[in-house]
């Protein structure tokens, strides 16, 4: 590549920051024009091209990056101006193709906006708790007694890799493409990092990793699948997962979806009503709770503060560059719209 257009690359990032900034202001433009049409027709072609390979192909793409990185960065790289213009061509390129293939859906309107929700109240997030608690403990006595965990249940991952889709909320569902998930074949660099599954933005797989614990399993699959359909916030695809999970005829997926909604309402007792928190542990079924500590010990094994605080630092920044004001907290965003299903008879009505 001659030098000059290298440059020519490299200054394109100015002008894509400018549009990416009048994307970002005008949401309905980004939903009606790009999520809902052009979007749906990048999927569908990338699910003909990428579906059909057992290996995930997305893995492949970060290890090559990373390595080559890697590599450029000790041999190659001697802060010259060439250097540095190579660097931003590079970061150019991967930014148009971000936002060309699937970024793009961070800047539509999430679905949670469109809801007059306002703050959270108390005797809401009681009730809603209470009856998440009970419809938690029922789905697990179906899978055994009070103190039956998923760890010691049946669960075959393979199959669930191969034949879960998020297909039972249709009216979410723009695409009618078959969703698809894969298995990391890089497991321990995610688990290292807390990740349990992600979208590769270049190749739009849902790439889940294996190792997790059964309970977060399906329900990643989901949440994957979720951004796969062109819905990036974190809440939204939270709560895609859950509601599809929870509808799920399969009982072991049915259970993992209420344990991971019970999870956050929990959570929000525990920062916000501590003194609260044993009132309602008291009453959930001991084998729920234990598949909820398993699940704590198991990333505690992969857990490093300093990484942690300084992975969580980076991440917190690109959710809010790429219009998600809450950042890492978007994620626990699901409290509201599980507590607006539940008020609403477990209804989809007002989205």
């Amino acid at each position: 590549m001659r030098i000059g257009i290298k440059k020519i690359i490299a200054l394109l990032l100015i002008p894509q920051v400018l549009i990416l900034s009048y994307f970002k202001n005008n949401p309905r433009i980004v939903e009606e024009y790009y999520s809902e049409f052009i979007y749906q027709y990048i999927f569908k072609f990338y699910s003909m091209l990428f579906s059909g390979f057992s290996i995930a192909i997305g893995d492949l793409l970060v290890l090559l990056a990373l390595i080559s990185s890697i590599i450029y960065f000790i041999f190659f790289f001697r802060f010259k101006i060439n250097d540095f213009i190579n660097v931003f061509a590079v970061i150019s390129i991967t930014i148009f193709l971000f936002y060309s293939l699937w970024g793009l859906n961070y800047f539509k309107t999430p679905l949670l906006s469109k809801l007059d929700i306002g703050e959270i109240k108390y005797e809401s997030l009681q009730t809603t708790l209470d009856r998440l608690i009970d419809d938690a403990n029922e789905a697990h006595l179906l899978l055994g007694d009070e103190d039956s965990t998923l760890e010691n249940l049946e669960f075959d991952k393979e199959e669930i890799i191969s034949e879960l889709k998020l297909d039972n909320i249709k009216k979410f569902d723009k695409i009618s493409t078959t969703k698809f998930a894969k298995k990391s074949i890089i497991p321990k660099i995610f688990l290292y990092q807390g990740v349990s599954g992600y979208i590769n933005p270049f190749t739009l797989e849902a790439i889940v990793v294996e190792e997790i614990p059964s309970i977060d399993f399906s329900i990643t699959v989901l949440h994957e699948q979720a951004h796969q359909l062109g819905y990036a916030a974190e809440e939204d695809a939270n709560f895609l997962a859950f509601i599809s999970s929870i509808n799920n005829q399969d009982p072991l997926i049915k259970y993992s979806g209420y344990v991971f909604g019970l999870s956050y309402l929990l959570n929000e007792i525990q920062i916000n009503h501590n003194d609260d928190l044993s009132s309602f542990t008291d009453k959930i079924n001991s084998g729920i709770i234990e598949d909820i500590n398993s699940r704590r010990k198991f990333w505690q094994k992969y857990s490093n503060n300093i990484i942690n605080s300084l992975q969580n630092i980076l991440y917190d920044f690109y959710l809010k560059s790429n219009n998600q004001k809450a950042g890492i907290a978007s994620y626990s965003r699901i409290v509201n719209h599980i507590i607006n299903y539940y008020e609403n008879d477990r209804s989809l009505s007002n989205y």
